[in-house]
């Protein structure tokens, strides 16, 4: 198993949450953004790797490669989604992942309402679901979090923000350019 999910999984199910890289932190402004490219315009591709015995389906943001590393993005966020139907299943539920999507969309719409960032990376496998995103400091965390939680959502929301400036999660998972 990618020693990046494992940790992801760990954390998560630990129902550990920190924002102590939100805005309430205090954290500083840093350098100059660099130039994001339009979500619109992103190119994606999708892998299957065999983590234990256990699919595991990536969804890899191809166009971050041209900010993979930069400075100013150094949080790695990530919302994580455990899945309702998958007790005692090596795959997704069909349904219960089809049903997640209007649920994913409201993530990356609050993200991009509420950071400055990019969407990296989708992990899927039959125990959860997450988003991962690369921002700027500076962001209310807390605040996204909690707009995504209560008791008209589908499904428990859980996230965490870590320094990941070298971004070692995303590159854990990026395959070469040259598809090897």
């Amino acid at each position: 198993m990618p020693r990046a999910f494992a940790s992801l999984i760990q954390t998560f199910y630990s129902a550990r949450l920190s924002w102590s890289l939100s805005a309430k932190a205090g954290v500083p402004p840093t350098t100059t953004m660099p130039l994001i490219p339009d979500p619109n315009e992103h190119r994606w591709s999708v892998v299957e790797l065999d983590c234990d015995g256990t699919p595991l389906f990536v969804r890899i943001n191809e166009s971050a490669r041209s900010v993979v590393g930069h400075a100013d993005l150094g949080i790695k966020l990530g919302f994580a989604i455990p899945m309702q139907a998958a007790v005692g299943t090596n795959l997704p539920d069909p349904a219960e992942n089809e049903a997640l999507a209007e649920l994913e969309d409201k993530i990356i719409e609050t993200v991009a309402n509420g950071a400055e960032g990019i969407h990296v990376l989708t992990l899927t496998n039959a125990a959860m679901k997450e988003l991962i995103f690369y921002i700027k400091p500076g962001a209310d965390i807390a605040a996204m979090h909690e707009s995504l939680r209560g008791p008209d959502m589908s499904h428990d929301v859980q996230c965490q923000a870590v320094w990941d400036r070298e971004w070692n999660a995303f590159l854990e998972f990026l395959p070469d350019k040259d598809g090897g």
